[in-house]
Order: structure tokens, then sequence, then C-alpha cells
């Protein structure tokens, strides 16, 4: 179970004065901020100098960037400007007429209905015993922190280690906005958020005792949010000509392609993209048969003309066929699987291991309602794993589907689905209905690298 160090950070007035570099109001904290909080924290009393404290300030700047969650809903008003004597520079010696009176100060807070809450959570890495160690000092340090920001941002802090599920059902729970790292994210978009990194506690130290002022930069930063990239290939046999695999095949296609990409471009590369077969459904041709799959690239690690090479050359081992990238393709899927909106339905069966459907015999009425209440339930759970934080108004399940996905969509390969579906009771179709639009491609459930819970947004919304 993934585990992490989480850092709960409570406001105690409801605005936040903290500014980014260019004088931006600035909402969420970053986590680098945080940090320096719990460095301060340590610092008080001189306990940093104490072994056990240093040490857990150690390891935690070596912890990879955080997840981040906070309160939404924040207003950012017009900017202004404040002026006022600098009085530091005068003392009694001097002549008063000759102190300098430009001090200037930005203002630009961030102004909430009730006190805004902060979550950092750390990812403790697989096998790391460390963190029981570290936790009585940094909970000292959490104890000691009376404010994140500036100095009129007054909070309280605590510090625990939690599963990443937990911390995202609490999350979830008090209505947060989540942000997570760029480890699924593309190379461009999403925000900009400074990190601790090793070595930022001595860097931090000469600062303090530098003699003239250092430019308050954080010099190392992350990306969080950013949008998904992908591209979509045309399926062909090695003479180029067009061909479908069967849908029951997709698992199959996927690991193919990511082998090929693994041995071409190399592990390191290949595990930076996500291979997603995308079914023929929706229209008046569907048939259940895979034309065409998209590779989705993660922190921009992998470069599409490599990935072109790799699947255009020799035809992939076990199956014969070759890839083709084409704009037209992309175009068509980024209007049912990208862009953002708030109806999304399930263009191919969502897979929830956890959740199965009674065998007919013991189908009853009960029973039935019970699995389709835990569905909707798991439905609920996975979405949070894969990065929607936007409020669910509704969640309907199905074991047929809905149109224009629906059984009747598949023509004359319905009896094979519906012989699937009875064999494979974890399978469930899903339409979603969401506070605010979520931007897509988006795909939940188990097994998502393989075909399953691919999601497509309901025509005439937004």
């Amino acid at each position: 179970m993934s585990m992490h160090l989480v850092v709960q950070a409570q406001y105690l007035h409801s605005q936040y004065h903290g500014r980014s570099a260019d004088e931006r109001a600035q909402w969420p904290p970053h986590p680098c901020r945080v940090f320096q909080a719990l460095l301060s924290g340590a610092s008080v009393g001189g306990r940093i100098r104490d072994d056990a404290g240093d040490a857990a300030m150690r390891w935690l700047e070596r912890l990879p960037p955080p997840i981040v969650a906070c309160s939404q809903g924040g207003v950012k008003p017009p900017e202004w400007i404040t002026y006022a004597p600098n009085n530091n520079d005068w003392d009694a010696k001097t002549d008063p007429a000759a102190m300098k009176r430009d001090h200037a100060e930005m203002h630009a807070p961030t102004s909430f209905e009730h006190p805004p809450a902060l979550f950092c959570a750390w990812p403790i890495p697989d096998g790391d015993d460390d963190a029981q160690t570290h936790l009585v000092p940094l909970s000292g340090a959490a104890d000691m922190v009376n404010r994140i920001g500036t100095a009129m941002d007054s909070a309280w802090a605590n510090v625990r280690v939690m599963s990443k599920t937990n911390f995202l059902d609490e999350a979830h729970r008090c209505g947060m906005q989540v942000l997570r790292p760029d480890d699924r994210g593309a190379s461009a978009g999403g925000i900009r958020m400074g990190v601790p990194y090793q070595g930022c506690m001595d860097e931090l130290a000469q600062i303090r005792n530098a003699p003239v002022a250092v430019p308050r930069r954080w010099p190392l930063t992350a990306r969080y949010d950013a949008p998904w990239e992908w591209r979509v290939y045309a399926i062909l046999r090695a003479d180029e000509r067009p061909f479908a695999v069967d849908w029951a095949d997709g698992a199959m296609l996927a690991l193919r392609v990511k082998e090929r990409l693994t041995d071409v471009l190399g592990g390191q590369v290949a595990h930076l993209a996500r291979v997603m077969p995308l079914p023929s459904v929706g229209h008046q041709h569907a048939d259940l048969r895979i034309r065409r799959f998209a590779i989705l690239r993660m922190n921009g690690g992998m470069a599409w003309d490599d990935a072109d090479a790799a699947l255009s050359g020799r035809p992939i081992r076990g199956l014969g066929l070759v890839a083709r990238g084409c704009r037209r393709d992309l175009e068509f899927m980024n209007q049912h699987y990208a862009g953002t909106s708030t109806e999304w339905t399930s263009a191919t069966p969502v897979r929830l291991s956890r959740v199965r459907r009674p065998a007919r015999p013991d189908a009853s009425a009960d029973k039935m309602r019970s699995a389709f209440q835990a569905a909707s339930d798991g439905v609920c759970e996975m979405l949070r794993q894969a990065g929607v934080d936007a409020p669910v108004e509704s969640v309907t399940v199905s074991d047929r589907g809905f149109p224009p996905h629906d059984m009747e969509a598949f023509g004359n390969r319905r009896t094979e689905l519906l012989k699937a579906a009875r064999e494979r009771r974890c399978l469930w179709h899903v339409r979603l209905s969401l506070e605010r639009p979520v931007a897509g491609p988006l795909v939940v459930g188990h097994n998502p690298s393989l075909g399953l819970g691919v999601m497509a947004k309901v025509i005439g919304h937004a």
C-alpha cells in the first residue's frame, strides 16, 4: 500500500496573503513554503541542531514532490500598493528628513468564505523504514508552526502518515482541490510550484547569513496538473492496408505495442507512455473492433518522432501489424474522448475488480441493488485515483450500456459482447455527471492500459 507523509495546515483567517515571484496572488501555497514553515518550527530554541531534527528535515527534502490538496473557492480581489516610511534606513544620528519614504508593499490576498485548509502529502518510497523514526521530530516541528506564507497568514499544522487512498478520501470529503505532480502530464501546460530538493536546507542557511540581500526565487519547481498529451495511430497490415483487431484482443494489442516501445526506446522512455486501444463505437458502422489506438505521453519524456519510428518499422511481434499516426483520426478522436465536459459515458466497460454482479441463479433483486450501489461507490473511488477532483452529481451504472454506446451500437457483435459480459461480471457501463467540466482523455477503473474504462463525452455537453 502506498504510504504518504501528510502535513495538514489550517489557516486561522479567511485571507491568504502569499504572492508569487511576479507579485501575483498565489493559492495554494507551494510545497516549499510548507517545508520552510516546518524548518522554522524545528529551529525554535535551536532544536534543528539536534541530530534527530536535522536528520528528519534532510530526509523530508529528499522525498519526491508531494500531492497538494487545498480549499476551493478563493476570490482574488484587485491588487493594491501601500506606502510607508522605511524606518530601517534611519537612526538617531541622521537627519530624519533624509529618511527614505519610497518603501512600497504590494497586497494581493486571496479571500475565502471560511478559513482555508492545505494538505501536502509526500510519497514515502517503498521499503523506506525511516518514516516512523522521523515522524516524532517532524510532529514537534509542526507543533511550533504559527504561520505558512507571510507574517499575516497565521496557521497551525500537524503531521501524519496515511495511505494514499485514505488521504484522497479525506480530501474528497472536505471538498478540496487535488493537484498532482506531473508524473502523468505533458511537457506543456499545468502550473509550476516550488518543491523542496536535496541540499535546500544548506542553501537557505547561506541566504540567511548572506551580507547582502538575495532575491527570493525558489530554484526548483515541479509541474502540477498538466494536461494529457496524446497521439492516435491507425492499425495497418504489413502492406499498409487497414486492419481491425477484435475487441477481445485489445489487451494483447496494448501489451505488444508497449513491448515494441520498450525494445526500441528503452524501458525508461517506454515507462512514460500508456497505450489505450480505441474501439469503434457510437455510429451506424460500429462493430466492437479496434482500428486505432492512442499513446498517452507522460512528462514529455518520449519524442513523438521516436514513437512513430518504433511503430512504423517492422511488424509488431505476434500480430504482424504496423501503426501509422493519422492527424484526421486524432481530430476525430478529440471530438469524442478529449476536450472538457461535465457528462461522460463509458465507451468500453469499466472494470471494477472488487465489485461483481451476482451469477444468474443467485441474482435476486436485493443482491443486484447491492451490487449496483457498490459499483457506484467503486466508480467514485476510481475517479479520485484517476485524478478527477470535480464533485460528482450523479453516477449511473448498467450491465448493458447507454446510447450511443449501448449493446445496440455493436451491431452483429452484440451476442459476443453479451457473452463476455456474463463471463466477466466485474465489467460495468458507467454514466457520469460532474459539477464542473473535466478534461479528457479520461480512463477509469482497473487495467486502464488495456482498453478498459475509456470514457467518451456525451454529445451536446461541454
